[in-house]
């Protein structure tokens, strides 16, 4: 018997159609296989692809959801959970009353609470993250094996901030470069960049640039050749994990919105055509375990049944 699936596509952090980043949404995926996933995922070809299975009775979680790009499940993605959630609210599945809602979502990387709350007759998706977790910082040996495909050198680097990898959920390596021109004339091989990540101990590299006293202080371009991903436009996940790295070495970039919660915007996506900005709220009550979150709007670019 022909099973159908219910099909999106999202754009995600963004209000505009045709910009921001693309993800694809199966909204009922019981029943599906594993391979299947992996292979409508491969189908869609958009960075990543949620789906969205259901939770036993006596769960602690409304929903699971199962991210994978064209080659590989990853255990968590921000902005496919923004575009996820947008579905899921579309289709009544949360509800808003009062303005607001929230899903709590099963996910590779833990039991994660996504916010949904009415914002001038949009909505806004906030994901809250993993606590981060800060890795090593590379030295300059390794650092090379960086600029080496990316066709840079040392002196692009931003020396004052260093080369650390973080992670929300989803290891990544941010390196800081001097201007904006250095950031958008990128053109990365990577091959090579792939071996520098497997070397390194990396899954994505996101390089950004600081505009002090701008609006939106950071712009930036996220790598991640190793999961399949070339260039990912405007990521949820390292855009969280990238709030943590700079309220560890650049408080000074952050709004404190009450006390102890800081907040900045970040944006991605100008060199693919596909701008998008990224709300990045991280709170300190609790110096050991910051609280991270990632708010975005989405739209949905079309609904489709797929049959298998």
């Amino acid at each position: 018997m022909p099973r159908e699936y219910r099909l999106y596509q999202v754009d995600a952090f963004t209000n505009q159609l045709f910009s921001g980043n693309p993800a694809g949404v199966i909204s009922n995926a019981d029943g599906l296989s594993d391979d299947e996933m992996q292979l409508i995922a491969r189908e869609l070809n958009n960075s990543e692809t949620a789906f969205v299975l259901s939770a036993p009775e006596d769960a602690l979680y409304d929903v699971e959801v199962r991210f994978f790009t064209p080659r590989v499940e990853v255990p968590l993605c921000g902005h496919a959970t923004v575009a996820t959630h947008f579905v899921l609210a579309t289709e009544d599945r949360i509800s808003l009353g009062g303005g607001g809602g929230r899903c709590v979502q099963k996910t590779g990387a833990g039991v994660l609470p996504v916010d949904i709350n009415t914002r001038g007759g949009a909505l806004l998706m906030t994901m809250t993250q993993p606590v981060p977790e800060y890795g090593r910082t590379m030295n300059r040996d390794e650092l090379q094996l960086l600029l080496t495909p990316l066709g840079l050198g040392h002196d692009t680097v931003d020396p004052s901030l260093p080369p650390q990898i973080v992670s929300t959920g989803f290891p990544a390596l941010f390196l800081a470069v001097r201007d904006r021109g250095v950031l958008n004339d990128l053109s990365p091989d990577f091959g090579l960049l792939n071996k520098a990540s497997a070397s390194l101990g990396f899954g994505g590299l996101h390089l950004f640039t600081l505009e002090e006293g701008a609006g939106i202080p950071v712009h930036g371009r996220m790598f991640a050749p190793a999961v399949g991903v070339p260039e990912d436009p405007v990521t949820g996940t390292t855009s969280g994990a990238l709030g943590a790295y700079l309220i560890r070495h650049r408080l000074d970039l952050f709004a404190e919105i009450d006390p102890g919660v800081y907040q900045a915007r970040l944006q991605q996506g100008e060199v693919l055509g596909r701008p998008g900005q990224v709300l990045v709220t991280v709170g300190l009550r609790n110096e050991a375990q910051p609280l991270v979150r990632v708010s975005g709007e989405a739209r949905i670019v079309f609904g489709s049944t797929l049959t298998l």
